[in-house]
């Protein structure tokens, strides 16, 4: 019998994920958030903290995720498809949880 992934599934775009951290509540979430949005912080420094963010979300699937997100977009992937994609996978785990 296959384990499920721990955490909350949801669905954005056809692509499913399995988030296993709460988005609203993990330290290392905000600390990224803290650092992307530090204007004393280099622009390297803000990038990689907003690139960490996103890892964290996406965990396992990430990798996956970007591969169907870049198939989805015609073989490009921009950073706001990524930032739309998330933005969206947050909600939904967040929505789920109430």
């Amino acid at each position: 019998m296959e384990e499920k992934p721990k955490g909350t599934t949801v669905e954005v775009d056809g692509i499913e994920v399995t988030v296993a951290l709460d988005p609203a509540n993990d330290y290392e979430l905000v600390e990224c958030a803290v650092i992307a949005n530090d204007p004393a912080r280099t622009v390297e420094e803000q990038n990689r903290a907003y690139v960490r963010r996103v890892r964290l979300i996406l965990g396992d699937a990430h990798d996956r995720v970007m591969r169907e997100l870049r198939e989805a977009h015609g073989g490009e992937l921009e950073p706001a498809t990524v930032a739309d994609f998330v933005a969206r996978v947050t909600a939904r785990v967040a929505e789920a949880k109430n």
